[in-house]
């Protein structure tokens, strides 16, 4: 039995190291005409080929499929099995409908996108314009639905201004530098004074994800709309600073 390595995988210099044929598969995904889903087709390179030339091989693929849209038609309650094992006292239900399908573009327009996003640093994100336009790449719901990039663009548009400056906390009887930073917004784009509080705290958890070595973040919002102010702690990756 041979195993075929994808070729994407940058695993090339492997199989040389070890005197190994070469033998690597791509996957090729196309539109489908006629259901708006996906085909998919797969072509072999082998550094052996002149060997194999009209030799027989069978190919065993292991795949993980869904059933496109039929999820969108299940409600709340109607998953009632798990897959994994659990005990007999124990039972499972979905909570909330399952969310809409979005499939995957394949025009490449994301590729610029996906480059924007690996030049990013944390120095650079803690501006106004650079977090709208990381909070616009990652909204890929909007690329298939125009409600919800005017949505999008509406609470994008409520970011008021943005300022960043050093700050310092003891921690365990050590001082740890930091940067704070200070987010004016207008509630009025959201749904709720929660919208805003939820949507902000996924800001201020990514922003003590991305701090450097040995520093932290903290976020300060101020609502323009009731001068509420709210305080997220002091984060460095997952640890709170108190």
């Amino acid at each position: 039995m041979t195993h075929y390595t994808q070729f994407e995988s940058f695993h090339h210099q492997e199989p040389v190291n070890k005197g190994d044929d070469e033998l690597y598969y791509r996957l090729h995904t196309l539109p489908s005409p006629d259901d708006g889903g996906f085909r998919h087709r797969m072509s072999f390179v082998r550094s052996n080929e002149p060997a194999l030339v009209g030799c027989d091989e069978t190919i065993s693929v292991s795949l993980l499929c869904t059933n496109r849209d039929v999820a969108g038609y299940l409600r709340a309650g109607s998953v009632t099995r798990s897959t994994a094992p659990l005990p007999d006292i124990a039972a499972v239900s979905n909570i909330m409908k399952p969310t809409q399908t979005l499939r995957p573009l394949l025009d490449h327009s994301l590729h610029w996108s996906v480059l924007t996003n690996m030049s990013l640093n944390y120095q650079s994100l803690l501006s106004l314009d650079a977090l709208r336009q990381l909070l616009q790449l990652y909204d890929l719901t909007s690329v298939f639905h125009q409600q919800t990039a005017r949505q999008t663009q509406k609470c994008l548009d409520a970011l008021v201004s943005m300022t960043t400056q050093p700050a310092e906390y003891l921690y365990r009887g050590l001082p740890v530098r930091g940067l704070k930073s200070t987010l004016s917004v207008h509630q009025s784009a959201f749904s709720s004074e929660g919208g805003l509080y939820l949507f902000c705290s996924v800001i201020a958890h990514f922003f003590g994800l991305y701090t450097s070595v040995n520093t932290f973040h903290e976020l300060e919002v101020i609502n323009m709309d009731n001068r509420e102010v709210y305080v997220w702690p002091a984060k460095v990756n997952h640890t709170v600073l108190r």
